[in-house]
């Protein structure tokens, strides 16, 4: 047994010289993580960070955004017309924008159609212009329309806008947004476009046809979108000045609005100025004002004359070009009076329009004006005088004046529509 034991703590002994040995010798190297792994390791840290930082704002700034898209603008509002149509004036014969307040601020807006190039299917637009602030308002459309069609027209009747297109649509827009109120369907397409005589609210949209078996006269109900039959003899002036033989129309006129037109024999007092002939006779007030012309052929002159009705001569007479020059003889000059103004377009031998304007009472000249960028082959659709402005549509743009003074305001073009 002692053997036993001597051998046993020979071998605890033998363990312990072995643990006291092994604790002695150095211990195993171990390299540190080289340094450039320890920049990519680190950077790859860094970008993980920021695309979850990113994706995170991303996310976040998308559902924004697509909860300001479903938004909508209040059905009686316009939403922002931020961005341009680029589109030019739509020509129509003896079609000029209207003249009217659509937002009700106090400044008149020009309202009318617009062509936008490049797309044929559906070019036509309507919109409505701030002259003021230069800015678009609100735009309509686009809407399918043959270029200068017989069919495409737009009127302005209270808070409405109707429009019409060569795919016989008829359409009842909301003034002050553009906003659709209703379409309809017009058999033939509407040929005919204007306030319906004598019927509050309605529009006339065909005239009586001669011809066999032809659709009946038309018109549209604004406040309901409804077509309805319109008198068998509804017209549309050719003028925008009524008649002075029609009911009312002589007591109506006055200096400060639309006077009332005779055609024939004028009759009153005749001008000193010898080759003196007149086609016509403004009555406003108590005066009355002949338009015609002075001299002989292609190279006479417009003129004009005026008198208080119920005197033996004339107040004052005169040629209506500067300086009484000629004017050219493949257009013929155009007229209105309004607001006290006698305004007159023509062209120049050089092939410029001009405008002139005349006081009606004294007749004195109170300015004239040459229209930039026309030339010989300038085509005018339109020209008239409202709430304020001279309005003459050349080719695709309509110049804009100050009726008062004939201050140049804007050409209304792609170029700031």
């Amino acid at each position: 047994m002692s053997e036993y034991r001597d051998e046993l703590a020979a071998a605890h002994a033998r363990i312990q010289q072995l643990e006291e040995e092994l604790g002695r010798r150095p211990k195993p190297f171990k390299p540190s993580p080289a340094p450039w792994l320890v920049a990519v390791l680190v950077a790859l840290g860094f970008v993980g960070s920021c695309a979850g930082v990113s994706f995170v704002a991303l996310r976040r700034g998308t559902e924004r955004v697509e909860t300001a898209r479903v938004v909508a603008a209040p059905p009686d509002t316009a939403a922002p017309a931020s961005n341009r149509i680029y589109a030019s004036w739509y020509p129509a014969t003896r079609v000029a924008p209207e003249v009217v307040d659509v937002n009700g601020d106090g400044d008149p807006e020009l309202v009318g159609l617009f062509w936008r190039a490049g797309d044929d299917a559906r070019a036509l637009y309507a919109a409505a212009f701030s002259v003021k602030s230069r800015t678009l308002l609100w735009s309509a459309g686009p809407f399918p329309s043959q270029w200068s069609s017989t069919r495409t027209h737009f009127v302005v009747v209270g808070d409405r806008l109707v429009v019409t297109d060569s795919q016989e649509h008829v359409r009842v827009l909301a003034l002050a947004t553009g906003r659709e109120l209703s379409t309809q369907t017009l058999v033939g397409g509407a040929t005919a476009a204007c306030v319906l005589p004598g019927a509050k609210g309605r529009v006339l949209l065909r005239e009586r046809s001669y011809l066999a078996d032809s659709e009946g006269p038309a018109a549209i109900d604004v406040a309901t979108g409804a077509i309805e039959e319109a008198p068998q003899d509804a017209r549309c002036p050719y003028r925008t000045e009524p008649a002075c033989d029609e009911k009312g129309a002589r007591a109506a006129a006055t200096a400060g609005d639309v006077a009332c037109v005779s055609s024939g024999e004028v009759k009153g007092p005749k001008p000193k100025t010898p080759k003196a002939t007149a086609w016509g006779t403004y009555s406003f007030g108590d005066r009355d004002l002949a338009l015609g012309r002075v001299g002989d052929g292609v190279r006479a002159v417009p003129f004009a004359w005026a008198w208080e009705r119920g005197k033996k001569a004339p107040a004052w007479e005169a040629v209506l070009t500067v300086d009484g020059e000629a004017p050219h003889a493949g257009f013929s000059p155009e007229t209105v009076l309004r607001a006290g103004r006698l305004v007159t377009l023509y062209q120049k031998r050089s092939g410029k329009l001009a405008l002139t304007a005349r006081d009606v009472t004294a007749g004195a000249e109170v300015w004239s004006h040459e229209l930039e960028g026309t030339a010989e082959g300038s085509h005018v659709t339109a020209f008239d005088v409202k709430g304020g402005y001279a309005l003459v549509a050349v080719n695709q743009t309509v110049h804009v004046l100050d009726a008062s003074n004939g201050m140049f305001l804007l050409a209304l073009d792609a170029g700031v529509m």
